[in-house]
């Protein structure tokens, strides 16, 4: 009966312990995604600012700041068709019978890609000055 007592308290303590490593681990990890969601919220602050004292100083209205927040939404957007087209791809070659069904999203997943390289000229650079 001692033996099953000290297994038992011996577990307890490994789950302990393994409980508190997840714990310090989970801490850190929630730290450093906290700093990393402020440092982005200030990137995109900084674009908001920038985009009105553009807008301020008379600048083309074609031209696109770099760090507008619509930038990373299309940029999802990107990600997403191209998830898309991860799947639906290997389905076309495979099955025949789709590619009936799968044009006319596919046919949007190619005009979406080609405003994209439009979208990428008229988007500026940011100096490393």
């Amino acid at each position: 009966r001692r033996v099953v007592e000290s297994a038992d308290k011996s577990r307890r303590i490994c789950f302990d312990e393994f409980l508190h490593q997840w714990k310090v681990l989970l801490y850190k990890n929630q730290r450093e995604l906290n700093r990393r969601v402020q440092e982005t919220v200030e990137i995109f602050s900084e674009g908001v600012h920038m985009i009105e004292e553009l807008k301020q100083q008379g600048t083309s209205s074609w031209m696109i700041h770099p760090l507008h927040p619509r930038i990373a939404q299309w940029e999802l957007g990107l990600v997403l068709l191209l998830l898309l087209t991860l799947i639906t791809l290997p389905l076309t070659i495979a099955f025949h019978s789709l590619n009936r069904a799968f044009l006319i999203p596919n046919f949007v997943v190619d005009l979406t890609f080609m405003l994209d390289i439009v979208k990428i000229f008229v988007t500026g650079r940011l100096k490393n000055d």
